[in-house]
């Protein structure tokens, strides 16, 4: 066999693996909330501490905090985490509870410096003084439909450390933004619900529910501190006690509002890097879910069917497209008109941060920039202890 023609084949394998996960990730995207409503089979609600960590005013800040007061969950109280003693964020929040707190609430203040992630630095307080063993964090930007909390907790099986649920994207307000809704809402989320089909260990941050008794077991915030990845570290923490990482059968949803394409770069590096580091054979085979990879073989690929290469190659494009379009158009998951322009500039930028993530350890997060995983120090860790050792009162 000649090398063009060993090309030729190696091209047509890839090809075949790409289009093939394609087509099997739109089919999870569908089959996923059913299976996984029939998963969810604990029966308890048992009270819960709602822990919400607040930096900046972004986009839906508002809506995403006054969603979750409007849960109809029994027994809750919420806990509001922030490295500040003052700010535009926590100025709303005192507003927000002023006029609709549901639960009884307090405002922290979290000023550690122990871990990698600066989340959870603001997250300590809040996770050592929370009333309950049961913690629900959500992120601030994360909007929660009436009875997602009580959805993701019916997930919380004996057998179960950590749920989490997959996030899409709603009204993005310009270009940037609709490129990142196009990343998170058909490029990720279909992947998210494979995974979750398959029952792998992937922790998604923008909620998590966990038994904190369950965390300490597995060695508290210090088992966490090494990376910005807390999420996924959590996962692989639990996952040592033999706790499994649970999605629920429902989506959340982050409102987007308007982007700087500087701001979508920045965020999808930090995370590209930290699946390079957490996660490495998942992240080389994220080449397979880029359309343009696979638009490329085709190309090569195309004389074995006797296919003008261009043709076959525009073709796996289209066809890429319109099967991520029909996944968006079913879920309503927000199809614009501009989806085409959305999707060709999506399939450039992806590939460019996948290279870009091996060869840098520094992420800019919040306007931060953060080295992706850093070891913890330990003569600092006995100072962190058992996560519910201390509640001391420390409102503001």
């Amino acid at each position: 066999m000649t090398f063009q023609g060993a090309l030729a084949w190696i091209a047509a394998a890839w090809w075949t693996a790409a289009f093939g996960f394609l087509c099997l990730s739109v089919l999870a995207a569908f089959v996923h909330p059913i299976v996984q409503r029939r998963r969810a089979r604990n029966r308890d609600l048992p009270p819960l501490s709602f822990v919400v960590p607040v930096k900046a005013l972004d986009a839906g800040f508002r809506r995403a905090q006054e969603s979750l007061l409007t849960q109809s969950y029994p027994e809750a109280e919420l806990l509001v985490s922030a490295a500040e003693e003052d700010s535009p964020a926590l100025a709303a929040i005192r507003d927000i509870l002023a006029r609709a707190a549901r639960f009884p609430a307090r405002i922290l203040r979290s000023t550690g410096h122990f871990a990698a992630s600066p989340k959870l630095n603001n997250l300590i307080e809040a996770f050592r003084q929370a009333r309950y063993d049961t913690i629900f964090m959500k992120d601030s930007n994360t909007i929660l439909a009436n009875g997602d909390v009580e959805a993701a907790v019916r997930h919380l099986t004996p057998d179960a450390g950590l749920v989490v649920a997959v996030p899409v994207a709603i009204d993005a307000k310009n270009f940037p933004a609709r490129i990142e809704q196009s990343i998170m809402n058909a490029a990720h989320a279909r992947v998210l619900m494979v995974a979750s089909l398959l029952g792998l260990e992937v922790g998604v941050g923008k909620f998590m529910l966990f038994r904190r008794s369950d965390l300490d077991r597995a060695g508290g915030i210090p088992a966490l501190a090494s990376t910005v990845g807390e999420d996924n570290a959590m996962g692989k923490a639990l996952a040592r006690l033999g706790l499994k990482t649970v999605f629920s059968h429902r989506v959340v949803r982050q409102e987007l509002g308007a982007r700087r394409l500087a701001d979508v770069y920045d965020r999808q590096m930090r995370w590209a890097v930290i699946r390079r580091d957490e996660e490495r054979v998942a992240f080389l085979l994220e080449l397979f879910n880029f359309a343009l990879p696979a638009a490329i073989a085709a190309a090569f690929a195309a004389p074995l069917l006797g296919l003008p290469s261009v043709a076959a190659a525009v073709a796996t494009i289209v066809g890429w497209f319109v099967a991520e379009t029909i996944l968006i158009f079913a879920k309503s998951w927000g199809l614009s008109p501009s989806a085409p322009i959305t999707f060709a500039c999506r399939e450039v930028m992806l590939p460019c941060v996948w290279l870009n993530a091996w060869l840098t350890n520094r992420v800019v997060w919040a306007q931060g920039t953060y080295v992706a995983t850093s070891k913890s120090d330990p003569s600092r860790t006995p100072l962190l202890g058992s996560l519910g050792a201390d509640r001391r009162n420390s409102k503001l």
